[in-house]
């Protein structure tokens, strides 16, 4: 159906301009059996660099020139990039733009530029309208030239000729006014046709002009009234003139306006100041004479010419006068394109034949009563060519805008099926109820118009713009609200990671991190569904967060009773440990007694299967505390033994010293010792003797009363080298006291402190 359309549009643009494409309204005989012809809406134009043909704007439109050579000739009004053009070939040989003076016959080559010598040249005639013109139908042969006769029967031999030319200026441009065969002049405009004496002819040439003999049967036309007092017909142009708008008027009225845009001559432009006006013809005529040695032939054309007070017909040289052309389109060319259209319309019924038969009939029954009324009666008038083929290119018109309205309905019910497809998509989703609304609304508008069997193309096509509007604007919404969505999504995402980080714990374990790590994971990897709402979509995130939080407490209690079992197990393989150390140990009887029974109803506890992380880490905190207790009250026996134990060392050192100062006491010599060693003896006894005396206080005397004493025997020299025995002792015990020769040794804590203060290793 594409296909359809593109073939649709193309002979659309082809054929709606028919055939009088550029042709203006008025009608013009051309010789004595009544044929008409139509002018071109204005002078023949070309395009040097783009091979363009084309006709001026309007009929004041011409090219001119830009630099004055033999007189003052001034630009005319045509312009490319605000530059204006001109037809100096010679003095521009790289000129590209338009041209509107073309040397006789020029069709085939319109840029040609002869020198002088090439003035006698024959040259075979190329007809300028066998070009297509883009503003004249665009097709070949739709056009054509004026022959000398038909030019001097429409300036001269017309019935009532001389009522149907006049001299002018329009719109600022000097040229010559023809006015058809039926004229009427617009209500509001004057027009000063003709001279006083009119235009008149002869068939003999006057005596004066010599230069023409030869060629006597060539008939030959002027005012002669202008000629014999050219002072009464001087400034003809400004007998009339019009401003745009007024000619506007005479040519809706079917007036042709030739105007005076010179010759190009031997290379340069000329006349175009004094309004000169040379139109060419298609006839060719050879003047011959005869000199001294041989008859000679030159080849003229026939142009007609025309200068404020003379129109004539006028021979130019073939080669070097480049003249304006305006066209004409006759009978014959009508009917040629009556031909033409009729094979259009063949053509185009074929195209709409499959899917439009009624269409394509009614086309075919127009064109066929064409076809027997008119393409083959030779006596068939211009007028009716003209009607026949008008008719035919506005049935094809018509059809094409039954078959472009039957496209656009075709083309709107496509649109009402993708905007329906569309609309499926969203008229689920909550958050785009009012974008869906809208959109239905609009749908049933336009099924509303494509059912409508007398809808206009236009109404069509309007409808589907609206749909197609409707539909872009519920598009661009939907996507702003999808991507606002989709970044509330992503931010909901970051939060629920935020509230996942925030379960997390300095000590968790490796299983409940990887539990965290994966859960941030699936947040991650979880994308925006655009078929739901932006709720339903957030509340895929909280379950993945929820579930994670029941997870690590699972798994967290799971490793906390395993951690409850590992310690109240360790915890009892330490009482046990410590049980076995003291049972066996009679002080500790009672200890040791209870502990057991501690251990025992722990491992209860530990061999219950389904034992709880309280139960367990009441059992632990319990036989921790009853540890606690056995080892407490074993230190406090222990430390009751060492008090004792430290006590009786006190009291055998106070001996051992009492021992020594019963050797010196009696020698005067050491009475100071003696005195000093029997202070010391009475101050640690008294540290004894007192119930409330501590470990440290015991042990704080018997390192006094050994240093006194050890003091008072170097000072007597009385003391041994004990040193070696020392460390004998030293090798087999460990926290003991020692007593050698009176002399005291604590060992304790792999140190060993004599009496002198001395460490042995």
């Amino acid at each position: 159906m594409k296909k359809l359309i593109l073939l649709s549009s193309i002979l659309l643009s082809a054929f709606s301009a028919y055939a009088v494409e550029g042709a203006l309204k008025g009608k013009f005989t051309v010789n004595a059996d009544g044929e008409q012809v139509v002018f071109s809406q204005g002078n023949l134009q070309y395009h040097i660099g783009t091979n363009t043909w084309r006709f001026a704007e309007n009929q004041w439109n011409y090219v001119g020139k830009i630099k004055s050579k033999w007189d003052t000739d001034v630009y005319g009004n045509i312009y490319e990039n605000g530059v204006k053009c001109h037809n100096d070939l010679e003095e521009d040989s790289t000129y590209a733009s338009w041209i509107d003076l073309f040397a006789w016959g020029s069709g085939n080559n319109p840029a040609s530029n002869p020198s002088f010598d090439a003035e006698l040249d024959d040259v075979e005639y190329q007809e300028w309208g066998a070009n297509p013109i883009s503003n004249g139908g665009n097709t070949a042969n739709r056009w054509r030239t004026l022959t000398e006769q038909e030019w001097a029967y429409i300036v001269f031999f017309r019935p009532n000729a001389g009522n149907r030319f006049a001299y002018a200026i329009v719109n600022g441009v000097k040229g010559l006014i023809l006015l058809p065969d039926n004229w009427t002049t617009p209500q509001h405009i004057t027009l000063s046709t003709g001279g006083a004496s009119g235009m008149f002819y002869i068939k003999q040439f006057d005596e004066d002009d010599s230069w023409y003999e030869g060629i006597s049967a060539k008939n030959y036309w002027y005012d002669r009234n202008a000629k014999q007092n050219p002072e009464a017909y001087k400034n003809h142009f400004f007998d009339n003139v019009y401003t745009a708008e007024q000619w506007t008027k005479l040519e809706a009225n079917g007036a042709i306006f030739l105007p005076g845009a010179g010759e190009r001559w031997k290379g340069y432009v000329s006349g175009v100041e004094e309004g000169c006006g040379y139109y060419h013809s298609s006839t060719k005529e050879y003047y011959t004479y005869s000199d001294a040695e041989e008859k000679i032939s030159i080849p003229f054309a026939w142009a007609l010419e025309f200068v404020n007070d003379l129109t004539e017909q006028h021979m130019q040289s073939l080669t070097t006068h480049a003249l304006s052309v305006r066209l004409i389109r006759d009978k014959n060319i009508a009917r040629a394109d009556l031909h033409t259209a009729i094979m259009a319309s063949y053509d185009y019924g074929t195209t709409i034949f499959d899917d439009y038969p009624d269409i394509e009939k009614k086309l075919h029954n127009l064109t066929e009563s064409y076809v027997y009324t008119y393409s083959d009666v030779a006596h068939s008038t211009f007028d009716q060519y003209e009607e026949a083929t008008d008719a035919i290119y506005k049935a094809m018109d018509e059809a094409k805008l039954e078959v472009a309205k039957e496209e656009a309905r075709k083309e709107l019910r496509n649109a009402i099926a993708t905007a329906q497809k569309y609309y499926n998509t969203i008229s689920e989703n909550a958050d785009y109820a009012a974008n869906a609304a809208a959109l239905k609304h609009a749908i049933d508008e336009a099924t509303y118009i494509a059912n409508l069997s007398n809808a206009s193309k236009e109404y069509i096509e309007n409808g589907q713009q609206v749909l197609n509007n409707e539909l872009e604007r519920t598009k661009e919404e939907v996507a702003e609200k999808l991507a606002a969505n989709k970044a509330a999504f992503d931010k909901e995402k970051v939060e629920q990671m935020a509230a996942i980080d925030a379960l997390a714990k300095d000590d968790d374990s490796e299983t409940c991190k990887a539990m965290i790590a994966d859960a941030k994971a699936a947040i991650e990897a979880m994308k925006y569904d655009e078929t739901k709402t932006l709720d339903a979509n957030k509340e895929q995130l909280q379950p993945i967060v929820d579930k994670l939080k029941a997870d690590l407490e699972k798994q967290r209690a799971l490793e906390a009773l395993q951690k409850s079992k590992e310690n109240l197990t360790e915890t009892v393989a330490q009482a046990q440990k410590y049980y076995d150390d003291i049972k066996n140990n009679t002080d500790y009887a009672d200890v040791s007694t209870a502990l057991q029974d501690a251990v025992k109803s722990a491992e209860e506890i530990l061999n219950k299967t389904d034992a709880t992380k309280e139960e367990l880490d009441a059992a632990n905190e319990a036989l921790n505390s009853e540890l606690q207790k056995a080892k407490d009250e074993v230190a406090k026996i222990e430390a009751a033994k060492l008090l004792e134990e430290s006590k009786q060392t006190l009291t055998d050192s106070i001996a051992a010293a009492m021992n020594f100062l019963d050797e010196i006491k009696d020698n005067e010599e050491y009475a100071d010792i003696a005195a000093e060693l029997q202070a010391e003896i009475e101050a640690v006894q008294a540290i004894l003797d007192n119930s409330a005396s501590t470990q440290e206080e015991i042990d704080a005397a018997i390192e006094r009363i050994a240093k006194a004493a050890a003091k008072a025997r170097q000072s007597t020299g009385a003391h041994e080298d004990i040193e070696e025995i020392a460390n004998d002792k030293m090798s087999k015990c460990e926290n003991e006291k020692i007593i050698l020769n009176g002399h005291l040794y604590i060992l304790r804590d792999g140190k060993v402190y004599s009496v002198q203060g001395q460490e042995v290793k």
